[in-house]
């Protein structure tokens, strides 16, 4: 996988690692997010059925993440083609043009790592506006509600959007196969051994 300079691959998500840092400047923001600290990021990272590892890209400016993707490769039934599911994509308010380079990056490199295509089931109409261009040439899907939601305070329903997290696609996915000899190399993220990481 290649990655421009400024995008590496979030290697470590300690409680002290430079994650936890963009996660702690994200949190201060004061948006609605559901939890992606650390300790949270560890557990989803730990799932046992996993046959590939998520891809976890983010976007450094000096020696801090200013923002951050994470995809993973799912295969939606036993006769669709791999593909990469990009789970979450979010970044600092004063970084925004990092999501569209966040996305591109694993577009580019989507058929390296053995995916037929890129998607992303939960797209909010802030992110949508990010995204650009991006946005404007993608096949636009769905229309059903990815969450449905009740609130006693008619105001905090301005302040809410859904984040990917109010869901359960990452652990609903459906990983695919096990790579098995030479196609191990073609797919598997293992890539991010001669890339930059954080």
């Amino acid at each position: 996988m290649t990655t421009p300079g400024s995008i590496a691959f979030i290697a470590r998500s300690g409680d002290r690692s430079p994650y936890a840092a963009f996660w702690t400047a994200l949190n201060s923001e004061g948006r609605i997010l559901a939890d992606q600290g650390p300790e949270i990021m560890r557990w989803r990272m730990a799932d046992p059925d996993q046959t590939l590892k998520p891809i976890v890209l983010a976007k450094v400016s000096g020696n801090r993440i200013i923002g951050y993707a994470l995809a993973q490769m799912n295969k939606g039934s036993s006769i669709e083609p791999p593909l990469l599911d990009v789970i979450d994509a979010i970044a600092l308010a004063e970084a925004a043009t990092a999501i569209p380079e966040l996305i591109g990056t694993l577009i580019d490199n989507a058929r390296l790592i053995g995916a037929a295509k890129v998607r992303m089931q939960m797209v909010s109409p802030d992110l949508l506006t990010l995204l650009g261009p991006l946005a404007r040439r993608a096949r636009h899907e769905g229309g059903w509600g990815h969450a449905h939601v009740r609130f006693n305070d008619a105001a905090m329903a301005e302040f809410w959007s859904p984040t990917p997290f109010d869901r359960d696609y990452g652990i609903c996915l459906r990983s695919v196969p096990e790579p098995m000899g030479s196609a191990r190399a073609r797919v598997s993220p293992a890539f991010a051994k001669e890339k930059a990481s954080i």
